[in-house]
């Protein structure tokens, strides 16, 4: 009898598998990135900008403290964080940084990028109308979400922090299905969650909204619903960033001067685009820092999106358009780390080159055949790995290795100094300690109310940690730090282990 309970139950797991295997390979990949991110995070491959910065707000929030800027801006006046950003989806996390801890912000990253994922599988179901036997209609809304699970802009954000942009655009693919389903309200509160991440999320939202009113032209009743939503992500737009945020501190965000090159406000920068166009048109596309070592970034970014779906949107151009604010942000700034392949300024793409792509691909494979579909989803998802895997390798973009490539043995260690003594610092600092610490060792002491990034208030600090070959230190930073290890009576070394230094500020009498 036993070896045939153990046939049945093979045959059982088998039948299983043939049922589920969307959301099997859903959990495979989900833990795929969760042991990515944390492992990322054990050996210090995650920093300040942001991760440090946001769980640093997330404590701050959960204990009842408005979060600000003064980790990473040098200010005697406490700035709020949201007049850098803003940013809800902090204060609706926060009750969760008392069970996770550091960890936060990136287990609940990942969680977003599988429900993104299975948004994605879902939408792509819903248009398509093969109706042959399981599982092969579902082989292509597989594949669609293999895809965007393999997107480089997915797999650079997974590598690189937190970012709440990356939450926003995972719930994109549901106001599409929703919308799709006619469930307004429920296409609305995903319009909402989308709004509530960022200050330039609602102005995406209206180029969106723009796209679906051409996708659905013609029905009257989802274009009006489509028309309410355009209109309020865009007075929802300009309510915050012209009237809110400024109330928030002194001038524009902190971030306004990647744009400085084309006004001082956001009214300047509009009539700049529309008085040269041709200029603005050009900055898609060209290095307009005139620096060679950026030269090619903006063509391999190109040439990236070309290699992952970009070339099925000629056939549905309205979703060019939903691109379009993202784009503006990325190429129209003065800071090239924008420009490239890499960190998390591509995550809107993500979903748009997705659903986009498929969309024409369940189109063609109705107007052919069921097969000329699967093939055409076959080919695009063999090139979306192979464009990921060249970004992990020797792109021009500048990029950690370290980071990204899980095939790496760089990838389980920290080079640049010992994790274990850096762990047991990090242990003798107290809790209610003042701290300042470098760009690699932020996110680990963000637990805690004051904490600043090297140099801001080194002098004002209870404790200092650094590491000693930070790649980022300027001379102007090193220099604070030779005058700190100099001074030994309001400074004494602690521990070290000649990559990790440790220093307390001696109590004045």
């Amino acid at each position: 009898m036993k070896p045939l309970q153990s046939f049945y139950k093979r045959k059982s797991l088998l039948r299983f598998a043939k049922q589920h295997w969307a959301a099997i390979t859903l959990i495979a990949i989900g833990g795929l990135f969760m042991a990515h991110a944390l492992i990322n995070h054990h050996f210090f491959h995650t920093y300040a900008y942001d991760l440090g910065i946001y769980s640093h707000a997330l404590w701050q929030y959960a204990h009842g403290i408005g979060a600000d800027c003064n980790l990473f801006v040098d200010s005697d006046v406490p700035v709020s964080l949201l007049h850098d950003h803003f940013d809800l989806y902090l204060i609706i996390f926060s009750p969760l940084v008392l069970i996770f801890g550091q960890y936060t912000l990136q287990i609940i990253q990942v969680l977003a990028l599988m429900m993104g994922g299975w948004g994605i599988y879902r939408y792509i179901q819903e248009i398509s109308s093969d109706t042959r036997p399981s599982p092969t209609r579902n082989l292509i809304p597989w594949m669609g979400m293999l895809c965007y699970f393999s997107f480089f802009g997915v797999w650079h954000a997974v590598s690189y922090d937190y970012h709440s942009n990356v939450v926003a655009a995972n719930f994109l693919p549901w106001l599409f299905l929703f919308l799709k389903r006619e469930r307004f309200g429920w296409a609305f509160l995903s319009l909402l969650a989308i709004c509530i991440s960022k200050e330039s999320a609602p102005l995406w939202l209206t180029c969106v909204a723009i796209g679906l009113l051409i996708e659905y032209w013609g029905d009257r009743r989802k274009m009006r619903w489509i028309a309410v939503y355009g209109l309020f992500c865009l007075v929802y737009f300009v309510v915050i960033t012209m009237a809110i945020m400024p109330l928030l501190g002194e001038g524009g965000s902190p971030g306004f001067w990647r744009y400085s090159h084309m006004g001082d406000s956001m009214s300047q920068v509009a009539l700049y685009m529309m008085q040269h166009p041709w200029q603005s048109i050009c900055m898609f596309f060209t290095n307009f820092q005139h620096d060679i070592c950026y030269q090619g970034l903006k063509l391999e970014f190109w040439l990236c999106c070309a290699g992952s779906g970009l070339l099925m949107l000629f056939f549905k151009p309205h979703y060019l358009i939903m691109m379009l604010p993202p784009l503006l942000l990325k190429m129209m700034s003065r800071d090239a780390g924008f420009w490239g392949i890499t960190f998390q300024y591509n995550i809107e793409f993500a979903p748009i080159l997705v659903l986009g792509a498929f969309s024409v691909i369940v189109r063609f494979g109705q107007q052919k055949n069921g097969r000329a579909g699967i093939i055409l989803a076959a080919a695009t998802l063999l090139l979306t790995l192979s464009t990921t895997t060249y970004t992990c390798r020797q792109p021009l973009t500048h990029i950690s290795r370290s980071d990204v490539r899980i095939l790496d043995k760089r990838h389980y260690k920290q080079s640049r100094f010992n994790i274990h003594c850096a762990y047991e610092m990090i242990e003798m600092i107290p809790d209610t300690a003042k701290v300042c610490a470098d760009m690699g060792l932020v996110s680990h002491l963000a637990m805690r109310e004051h904490i600043t990034l090297f140099p801001i208030k080194a002098e004002q600090a209870d404790y200092i940690i650094m590491s000693t070959d930070t790649p980022s230190r300027d001379e102007a930073h090193q220099e604070i730090f030779s005058k700190i290890t100099a001074d030994t009576l309001r400074y004494k070394t602690i521990a070290a282990d000649g990559r990790v230094i440790l220093i307390q500020r001696v109590p004045q009498p």
